[in-house]
């Protein structure tokens, strides 16, 4: 299994994480874990293509730092599952913050900026 992790992004002020969406194609959502406290999750599965939505349920359970969402989801690559699978793993992701709770900001990564690693390592 490959750990997700998101590059060090320096947030503003007060500025706080209020959701996420990930894209992983070629692989299978292995595990979700460390969720933040009062987050909602969604999972789509559109054959080897997963997206996952996050969402804080209020203000107070919005983390102060994008490296929070490190680690909560765990992917295995379809190549280790089925021998004929290529390596076409992609995975992008979308995190959003805010300031004042009423307007939001995009972060966008590809699958360079995050970093995968494997489980133990």
């Amino acid at each position: 299994p490959l750990l997700v992790e998101f590059p060090k992004v320096q947030l503003a002020e007060n500025e706080r994480v209020v959701a996420f969406e990930m894209t992983v194609t070629c692989a299978e959502i292995a595990a979700l874990r460390n969720i933040p406290t009062d987050w909602n999750i969604e999972i789509a599965s559109y054959s080897w293509q997963y997206v996952i939505k996050g969402s804080c349920g209020h203000g107070s359970s919005a983390p102060t730092t994008i490296s929070a969402l490190d680690d909560v989801v765990v992917i295995r690559d379809a190549k280790d599952t089925d021998a004929k699978a290529g390596s076409c793993l992609s995975v992008k992701a979308m995190v959003a913050t805010t300031i004042d709770f009423e307007h939001s900001k995009e972060h966008h990564f590809t699958m360079k900026e995050l970093k995968l690693k494997r489980e133990g390592t």
